[in-house]
């Protein structure tokens, strides 16, 4: 993938045949697993829909050719235009910035995606990865709440321990 798709680090913009934008997230894995424990977790991630989560398409494994083990995730998401919250509220000039009634809108599409990953789902999702840069804005200025899958993957990857962030829905 070109350096010059590249809409953040390790995140491409791609084009799909039939025209559609989507975004593709590339994830290095320390850890070597089969494809058939990403593959189920994967399919978790796909079914998460709800109207402020940015939707999960597709996936690629891709592996090691010695022992098959997954080196590389390539996470296929549906492409959100408007880039982020913070850039809309402090980094945009004057007349792309939101107003206090569009920003309100914004904190509730927030708010309604963190309840839906928590308690709409079972086991919730507990992500503890909620940042300003994680909120993206559609065409619409309708907010999606991205990177809320990665704590699914995270130790499989081998970067966290000790840290439970999927729980029991209660």
């Amino acid at each position: 993938m070109a350096h010059r798709c590249m809409v953040g680090a390790p995140i491409y913009r791609g084009k799909l045949p039939d025209g559609t934008f989507v975004a593709i997230r590339s994830l290095k894995m320390r850890k070597r697993q089969s494809p058939q424990v990403y593959t189920h977790l994967l399919e978790q991630i796909s079914k998460l829909r709800h109207s402020h989560l940015v939707s999960a398409l597709g996936h690629c494994l891709e592996c090691h050719p010695d022992d098959s083990g997954v080196s590389r995730i390539f996470l296929i998401f549906e492409f959100v235009p408007n880039g982020t919250l913070r850039g809309c509220i402090s980094e945009g000039p004057p007349g792309r910035k939101l107003t206090w009634p569009q920003r309100i809108i914004a904190a509730i599409g927030v708010a309604k995606g963190i309840q839906f990953l928590h308690t709409g789902i079972v086991p919730g999702v507990k992500s503890n990865n909620l940042r300003i840069k994680n909120v993206l804005l559609d065409h619409d200025l309708h907010v999606k709440i991205s990177s809320y899958n990665l704590p699914l993957l995270a130790e499989s990857r081998g970067t966290v321990r000790h840290k439970k962030y999927i729980s029991d829905h209660q």
